[in-house]
């Protein structure tokens, strides 16, 4: 009986494997089907508005052969790009500009192919129809698809098994960030080293599985799509032909470059004589681009505070009937260039809470320079709820419409914090901070002090108006989520 259930049980687990690998290779054929559906129904849409205007653009058939040519010319460019392509960590909203910029092209080719078959213009208006709808629908097939790949990622289905090569700080650091997000599609298996540091297991989280010589024979063995070269103790030459040696089997190899915490997405890549060199931009801010992002946030903290006022009584309320003590909790923060300010909150503590907290410091589960308890006894009843939800940090957009923070920037650090930082720790007091941003959005309390800093850092490097439209739409699930929330 024993012997069968073995049997079973490894039976199933083949099973298992199987299924993950087919749902990995029928990826690209999905999303392509997915947005073959959406450019499909934007079509019937767009034909339904023409109706709704009494405008007769095409006969059926003529109609039906320009969708084909618009479908398939979307698809070929989409490929074209790499917007089939796997990518690490890319969001639907990112997406948005090639979407758009894929849907026009197609448009005109199908415009162009139409007037020489046909001799009409007819259909160039047809597609001042369709372009936009098939904008917003193919987006939104592109974030149902994402909700649910990340949903079987969870699961540990489609995952792409990865290997890391350096078994150094960096290699563990994104060992453990490729650990802890599954959604980012990547199962790390190991890390391959000739010449590891004497770090113990529970620090390092992965085994070291063998050295370089070993590559071919582990991919093979543990079936790896994806090799990552960090910082390895091996020889430049070492390394590249490593590289050289595998690329021709079939493995996708990413390489950590030297010196990425000061890289940005602004920086060039130029060539000279076939050696790459990435020029670092200027990361001067531009004023209209500081003043917009100002407008925004006096037009969205202004909404959202008249929008939610009935909620904002309610909850003043219910902290009233709960505990004694103020609504409101006033904390001194510091601003751009270390500037203080008093930053709102509901109170969701006993109202004696700061006095506690030098009892409590021997439970502090937070790095570096925080605080954190995930079961701290100071939190009210109603406080437990407003965290979990967020809703305590309501009453910063009081404090984004008077100008101290913004809805998207750093974290605002307290005094005692920003007092005992580095060098580089500082870079976050360089801009205004936000009431979300790249920590609230990967983990929040469930993020070590150092990871916080390096998210606020590489925000800083990367802004633009456009990431902070992304933050800010991708800060919804993460609420809704309620990860590290507490």
């Amino acid at each position: 009986m024993g012997l069968e259930a073995t049997a079973i049980k490894k039976s199933t687990k083949e099973e298992r494997q199987i299924f993950k690998r087919r749902a990995l290779q029928l990826e690209p054929l999905i999303n392509i089907g997915l947005d073959v559906i959406a450019m499909l129904l934007a079509a019937y849409i767009a034909i339904a508005l023409a109706g709704l205007f009494n405008r007769d653009f095409l006969h059926v058939r003529q109609l039906a052969v320009a969708l084909l040519i618009f479908v398939s010319a979307s698809i070929i460019v989409a490929k074209g790009i790499g917007l089939y392509s796997f990518k690490i960590g890319t969001s639907s909203t990112e997406e948005l500009p090639k979407i758009a910029l894929v849907l026009g092209a197609a448009g005109m080719f199908a415009i162009a192919i139409n007037l020489i078959l046909t001799g009409s213009t007819q259909f160039a208006g047809f597609v001042s129809m369709l372009w936009p709808v098939a904008i917003v629908l193919v987006y939104l097939s592109r974030v149902i698809r994402r909700t649910f790949t990340g949903w079987q990622r969870l699961r540990r289905v489609g995952l792409r098994n990865v290997l890391i090569v350096g078994a150094g700080q960096v290699g563990i650091d994104i060992a453990k960030k490729l650990k802890n997000n599954p959604y980012l599609g990547f199962n790390p298996i190991g890390f391959v080293d000739s010449n590891p540091l004497p770090l113990d297991n529970e620090k390092r989280e992965l085994k070291i599985l063998g050295n370089e010589d070993d590559l071919e024979e582990l991919i093979a063995k543990y079936k790896v799509h994806h090799v990552i070269m960090s910082f390895s103790s091996s020889s430049h030459h070492v390394s590249l032909s490593t590289i050289r040696n595998y690329q021709n089997i079939g493995v996708t190899f990413s390489v950590i470059p030297r010196f990425f915490e000061a890289l940005s997405s602004y920086d060039l890549i130029d060539t000279v004589q076939s050696i790459p060199l990435i020029t670092l931009q200027n990361s001067k801010q531009v004023a209209w681009k500081l003043a917009m992002k100002r407008l925004i946030d006096i037009l969205g903290s202004a909404c959202i505070l008249l929008l939610s006022a009935p909620i904002i009584i309610m909850i003043g309320v219910l902290i009233k009937l709960d505990s004694k003590g103020p609504v409101f909790y006033r904390q001194k923060r510091c601003g751009k260039d270390g500037k203080r300010f008093l930053m709102f909150k509901f109170r969701s503590m006993a109202n004696d809470a700061e006095s506690i907290q030098t009892e409590l410091l021997k439970k502090n589960e937070a790095t570096g320079l925080m605080f954190k308890m995930r079961n701290d006894p100071r939190i009210t009843k109603i406080g437990k709820f407003l965290r979990k939800y967020s809703l305590d940090e309501v009453p910063q957009f009081f404090n984004v419409l008077k100008g101290d923070m913004s809805l998207v920037g750093p974290r605002p650090p307290l005094p005692a914090e920003a007092s005992d930082y580095n060098d580089w720790y500082k870079q976050r007091l360089s801009f205004k901070p936000g009431m979300t941003g790249m920590w609230q959005i990967n983990g929040r309390s469930d993020l070590s002090f150092d990871e916080m800093v390096k998210l606020d850092v590489e925000y800083i490097n990367n802004w633009s108006l456009w990431l902070d439209i992304i933050l800010l739409l991708r800060t919804i699930p993460a609420v809704i989520n309620k990860r590290g929330a507490y």
